[in-house]
């Protein structure tokens, strides 16, 4: 993963304290001060086409329930977005139920690095960090 520094992280969930517990991971063990919050996949889509810095690597936190836009919604519409935003981009589902179906769906994604479950746990992130 590229330095906290070099990146701009969006959390992307319609449940608020996902967001908090996400955020306050990221800001206080990996010292990220760019991070963007979203309730649904719509809003993050929109913010990524209009507002991400593209010198920037982005790093992407999905739930995959939400209203409005869900996380395969989200996905299936980030195919069609410019190289510029795909090659800088890592893309983490969240999931809180891991059901195996939903599963397969997510790692079919090019653009999907895994699927976690939810909430976000130290583990988790340390894992992310040393790949």
């Amino acid at each position: 993963m590229n330095s906290p520094a070099d990146t701009q992280y969006l959390i992307i969930d319609d449940n608020e304290i996902d967001q908090l517990v996400t955020g306050k991971l990221l800001r206080t063990k990996l010292g990220a001060t760019r991070i963007q919050v979203f309730n649904n996949g719509k809003e993050g889509l929109d913010w990524m086409m209009g507002n991400a810095d593209p010198n920037l690597a982005i790093v992407v936190f999905l739930d995959i329930k939400m209203p409005m836009m869900n996380g395969f919604e989200f996905m299936d519409r980030f195919k069609k977005l410019s190289e510029n935003i795909k090659s800088r981009s890592r893309i983490f589902m969240l999931s809180s139920t891991l059901d195996p179906e939903e599963i397969e769906r997510a790692i079919r994604y090019e653009h999907v690095d895994t699927i976690l479950e939810k909430p976000l746990s130290i583990d988790q992130l340390s894992n992310l960090t040393s790949n």
